[in-house]
């Protein structure tokens, strides 16, 4: 079993990429069984878990911070920065929040259990990181539902002038409470217009509800679009 031996994301670079797709497997067994004993968040998390897989394995967290929104969706995350055991042991099910907090991990950078926010709080981050002179990416974790709250407009807005090392992921599952269309659409080509040359970078991650059924090949190609992405901010 994968899973129990991670410990922190230097654990998950060790696993060869053809076997990460069990670890996946392994991470919604867990979340599974905990939620059918002892409820919890999900629908969120179960379609995070090759993207938080991805991104654990490409990038360098702590030092690379990946801010999540609502951060109903961490629960993956957590599993793989130490805090599994509050998935895999039903005596420790209640040992951790229901979204990221600094006080569990240094791998949490904000208490967040609202909507719309990854993207300002990110871009915050990567602000305070050029001011102090410090590298390493930044990384904001958005769904489509979000995308339509006032927060999230205003960070993107700020995140096109802030012409530094900032990574938006766009989870475009297709499972906002309300039909907006039309809305995430203009904003999804907005955003796909933001460049290297602007010094950011959105990722469009489609339909992450279906990896279950694609694990391996999602996971190649989130890797693929990571590496490349870090690659290109890297050169700036």
């Amino acid at each position: 079993m994968y899973l129990e031996k991670i410990n922190g994301p230097e654990d998950v670079k060790k696993i060869k990429i053809d076997e990460l797709p069990v670890l996946a497997h392994e991470i919604r067994d867990a979340l599974l069984v905990r939620a059918s004993k002892h409820g919890g968040h999900f629908g969120p998390n179960f379609g995070m878990v090759e993207a938080t897989i991805a991104l654990h394995y490409v990038f360098e967290s702590p030092k690379d911070k990946i801010v999540y929104d609502v951060s109903h969706q961490s629960y993956p995350h957590k599993m793989l920065t130490g805090r599994k055991e509050a998935y895999l042991s039903e005596r420790h099910y209640d040992d951790l929040s229901g979204y990221t907090n600094p006080n569990e991990s240094e791998h949490d950078f904000f208490t967040v259990g609202h909507t719309s926010t990854s993207v300002s709080l990110a871009a915050g981050l990567a602000k305070a990181r050029d001011l102090k002179g410090e590298n390493g990416n930044v990384i904001a974790v958005i769904g489509d539902g979000s995308l339509s709250g006032g927060e999230a407009l205003e960070g993107l807005d700020f995140a096109a002038e802030l012409q530094s090392n900032f990574i938006i992921i766009v989870n475009d599952n297709d499972m906002s409470m309300l039909k907006i269309m039309e809305v995430s659409i203009r904003i999804l080509l907005c955003l796909e217009r933001l460049t290297v040359r602007q010094n950011a970078i959105c990722l469009r991650l489609w339909d992450l509800t279906m990896c279950m059924w694609t694990g391996a090949t999602m996971l190649q190609l989130l890797l693929w679009h990571l590496k490349r992405s870090r690659t290109a901010l890297n050169r700036l």
